[in-house]
Formats: C-alpha cells, structure tokens, sequence
C-alpha cells in the first residue's frame, strides 16, 4: 500500500534546505556561512564509503538512513570528533543503550510517539484497546512500544492479532477486514501497528465495529503535520510549501531542527569548532525555537 503515499525525492533534505536558508539570515549580520551538500548513498552501494567521503569535507552530518547503518558512520574513525544528527531512525536502542555520544537525534523514537498516543487515549478515557500487528521489523517494534507505553500510563490490549495477508489488500478490503476485526467484539479504539503502511490504510472504515483507528494510521503521533498552526507554525509551514512545493513532513522537520541546531549553537558561541559545540548543545543554555510552544533541547 506504500504506493498510496510516495516518499517524495527530496525527503529530509527539503527541511535542511530551509534550515540553511534560515541560518543565513542570521549569518549575514555575523559574517557567518553556512553550505548544505546532499550525498546519496544507492541501496546497493556502499554506505560507509559515501559517509567517509562526507565526512573528508565536513564535521557535521545529518543522517537518514537505518539505524545500524548510522551507528557505523559514528564509529567510523573519520566520525571521531564530528556532530552528527538522526534524522529518520525511530530505535529507542540507538538512543541508550546502543548509543553513541557523537549521534543526537532529532526526531521522536518510537516509545516517544507512544508515549504521547497513550496520554491522548487517557485524556480521552478510551481505555478498551485493542491491536494489529504486522510481521515487519519495524511493526514489531512499535507493537513493543505501544504496550510499553500502555503500561506506563496503566493501559493495556485487551486482544492483539497478527495481520499475515499478503494479497492487495485493496481490492477485497471491505470484505477481508470486516471477518478480521469481528472477534475483537465491541473497543473503544483499535491500535495498528504497520509502520511499512502495507495494510493500515485500508482498516478505517472496514472494520466491523465502528470505531476510531489510531497507530501507524488514523490518529497518529509525528513529529510534524500540515496541521500545527500555533506558535508561528504557519509560517514554518507556508515557506517550507513555497520552497518545496509540498507539505512537510516528520523526517523534513528532524532535518530541519539539525541544521538549526547547528545554526543556533553557532551563533551563540561565535564558533564552528566541533569540538566546542557539543558542549552548547548538550547544555541547559541551549534553546531551539522549534514552534512547538516551548524552547525545544537535548537531553543528556
């Protein structure tokens, strides 16, 4: 079903793009610069070697790409003294306990998303929960941390099924969804985990009662939408359309807070040392005006 949403050419970068021109209006008071080079590694090429060549030119990388596949770049020895930024990997892991003190992150793992869906379904007192898997990696993990987001804030899954269908799901829809969903009986809100977007489209609307739909679809936690308009999101929003020619989305918007990030610690030390930036960032002077409401930082 990924077809339904294409994942437009310029994922991520748009919102770096942004950024860089966002830095540079700043930048031209101070007598400061900022350049943004797109490197592109093929799924069959080598990733390591496109890491090392970027990092032959810069000591600042943001990073799109698997999780694993970012923690080789920061311990490559190129990758030392340099500031990376996760842009797109959702692994809690990679932010404990497999972390490394070189890579932040700025966009939401996984448990963080399901920390904020779990708080909405008690602030909404939608406590009869039920849950569809699929067999992806990725929809496995979310699974995970949904239950464990559940738990914290004293919910749970009264039934869980496995979505094992793989035929084109739009075709039959309206007839396989409806058997599928009929043993969960009366919920208040039916959980999907389909991080691939494989099947989930095609539950809201089919299932046989009829009930919200939240998870890898309906009412989801990101970390951007069309939708946020408070705090001067609109012009965020209205910008990012007018450069790109589209919506921004979560990926553009951790892209964007990178290079901001950057931009911010920069002005505010007056040095594009990496060896004395981290130290900005990761302190409690730190502030990214993130148009979220409140003064966005990294945590320790």
């Amino acid at each position: 079903m990924s077809n339904l949403d294409p994942l437009p050419e310029d994922l991520g970068a748009a919102g770096a793009k942004l950024a860089q021109t966002d830095n540079l209006t700043t930048a031209k008071f101070l007598g400061h610069k900022y350049e943004l080079t797109v490197a592109t590694a093929p799924q069959d090429g080598d990733w390591l070697q496109t890491a090392r060549r970027a990092l032959s030119q810069t000591s600042f990388l943001i990073l799109d790409a698997p999780a694993q596949a970012q923690l080789a770049v920061a311990d490559l020895p190129e990758a030392a003294d340099a500031i990376l930024f996760n842009a797109s990997a959702p692994e809690r892991d990679i932010r404990d306990i497999t972390g490394r003190a070189n890579l932040l992150h700025t966009v939401p793992s996984d448990a963080m998303r399901t920390d904020a869906l779990a708080q909405f379904l008690v602030k909404r007192r939608w406590d009869d929960l039920v849950l569809i898997t699929g067999e992806h990696v990725s929809d496995v993990a979310f699974a995970d941390a949904l239950r464990q987001s559940l738990t914290k804030f004293g919910l749970e899954f009264r039934a869980e099924k496995i979505w094992r269908f793989d035929a084109d799901l739009r075709r039959n829809a309206a007839q396989v969804v409806p058997v599928f969903t009929q043993d969960f009986g009366d919920y208040d809100v039916l959980l999907v985990a389909d991080e691939l977007n494989d099947f989930a489209r095609s539950i809201p609307f089919n299932t046989w009662e009829p009930r919200p739909v939240a998870g890898s679809e309906g009412l989801r936690p990101v970390a951007w939408s069309p939708a946020v308009e408070q705090w001067g999101a609109v012009q965020l929003q209205s910008r990012f359309a007018d450069q790109a020619g589209r919506s921004m989305r979560s990926i553009d918007y951790a892209a964007w807070a990178a290079f901001r990030s950057l931009g911010e610690a920069v002005t505010r030390t007056q040095s594009g040392d990496p060896s004395v930036l981290p130290d900005y960032i990761l302190s409690d002077r730190f502030e990214l005006a993130g148009f979220k409401g409140r003064a966005m930082s990294f945590r320790a």
